[in-house]
């Protein structure tokens, strides 16, 4: 299986129920696994797309 990354935007998407803010949330308090395009500070926010899918419980 392909590791699929999403930014915050796509997360929204595939799960319309949850917020960007909501998302953000659950990144700083370690909950939800993320890292920055690139290794940058400044880089987008990516998930991976079966990291989400498994903390909202969804498709597994």
């Amino acid at each position: 299986m392909r590791n699929e990354f999403l930014t915050l935007s796509q997360c929204v998407h595939e799960i319309p129920e949850i917020s960007y803010y909501s998302l953000r949330k659950l990144i700083v308090q370690g909950r939800l696994p993320a890292e920055r395009a690139g290794g940058k500070p400044n880089g987008k926010i990516l998930v991976r797309k079966s990291d989400l899918l498994a903390c909202f419980e969804i498709g597994g």
